[in-house]
């Protein structure tokens, strides 16, 4: 690769690509390279340089030997660094194909553009066209654009006129393209086009709100529900209980008699009074030993035949003990029977057997009890 030096600036570089500018003052002004790349395009038809086939004659023209001939360069005459490119978007496509803007109602700018575009959630694909400007070397021109609502940076410079865009999300959007010369690296000015899609009814922030708080409603519903019936199903169950202990009690009630509560302590009085202690101890025994089995009984579902009928044993050597003797009774149980195996319900008895006795001490003479 042949090169040059020409003091003070700028660089030459030769190559089979053609002739290429690096101006060292732009650098150190600047802090970045700037070239221009003179071929075909724009006049040198030189097309590969020869080494060291370079001079300066008296009026500042530079002379290049290539393997085509002599070519001269007029600095003077150079408008390559001094012609910044243009841009301009020149195209608007609804999903890539050719959109009619004016029959879909919508006005145009100066430039063919529709105004205040407006596309529906279903209609998010759109692609933008654009096109530079350079009349010294158009071929050299290459593009970078950056959409704001979707893009973070700009792309890298390329040389394709058009960008589609798909799937969009609703919002606004602001397409920005700029052009650069890769011959001279001088930048256009941006061209901007805004756009915006519209969300449907389920995206927008009415119908968020509205879910937000219909939701909010429904869980405060579910927990208000939730609550009541845990409290209407502790109700129940303390009411379930209430029932239960007022049946219990009306059980034990049954269970002891008050006639009979009343009648044995006025026995135990009576033999107190004429001073029969045996038959009172006897007595209170008795009736100490029944009432505990009663209370015990009274806390289970199922007695056993063996119990119910000890009690009902207590019972009746009780009544006999309060009628001096006047009765007998005869326990006749089958050994082939295990009291143990059979089970009913506690004392029921006693409550039976003592109206029993009431009715036969009032039907019988008093002498004739047995």
């Amino acid at each position: 690769m042949p090169l040059t030096i020409s003091t003070p600036s700028p660089i030459w570089v030769g190559s089979s690509s053609g002739l290429e500018k690096l101006d060292l003052d732009y650098f150190y002004d600047h802090d970045s390279l700037k070239t221009t790349l003179y071929n075909d395009f724009n006049g040198f038809f030189g097309t590969e340089c020869n080494q060291n086939a370079t001079t300066v004659d008296t009026d500042g023209n530079y002379w290049f030997g290539t393997i085509s001939g002599a070519v001269k360069y007029l600095p003077a005459n150079d408008l390559s660094d001094s012609k910044i490119p243009l841009i301009e978007v020149s195209r608007i496509n609804k999903r890539g194909k050719f959109t009619d803007w004016k029959k879909l109602g919508y006005d145009l700018n100066e430039k063919g553009l529709p105004i205040d575009v407006q596309l529906a959630y279903n209609e998010n694909s759109i692609q933008i066209e654009f096109i530079g400007v350079s009349l010294l070397d158009p071929a050299s021109l290459e593009y970078s654009f950056l959409l704001a609502g979707a893009d973070e940076d700009w792309s890298d410079y390329q040389k394709g006129h058009s960008v589609f865009y798909s799937n969009l999300t609703p919002g606004e959007y602001s397409f920005h393209v700029r052009s650069k010369s890769i011959n001279s690296g001088l930048t256009s000015e941006t061209a901007a086009y805004s756009f915006s899609i519209n969300p449907s009814f389920y995206q927008t922030l009415w119908f968020r709100i509205a879910s937000i708080s219909l939701l909010a409603i429904g869980i405060s519903w579910f927990f208000y529900w939730r609550v009541r019936s845990i409290r209407i199903h502790e109700a129940e169950q303390r009411d379930f209980q209430h029932q239960l202990a007022e049946l219990e009690m009306t059980a034990l009630r049954s269970q002891m008699n008050p006639h009979f509560l009343f009648n044995s302590l006025n026995s135990v009085n009576n033999f107190i009074i004429k001073n029969k202690k045996e038959e009172a101890s006897e007595y209170l025994t008795k009736f100490s030993r029944l009432v505990r089995m009663v209370l015990q009984n009274s806390q289970e579902k199922l007695v056993t035949l063996e119990n119910e009928l000890t009690a009902l044993r207590l019972y009746i050597q009780m009544e006999c003990l309060r009628f001096k003797d006047d009765f007998n009774f005869i326990e006749k149980v089958s050994p082939k029977i295990d009291l143990r195996k059979y089970f009913l319900p506690p004392d029921i008895q006693p409550p039976t057997t003592g109206p029993s006795f009431q009715k036969s001490a009032s039907n019988m003479d008093f002498r004739d009890r047995r």
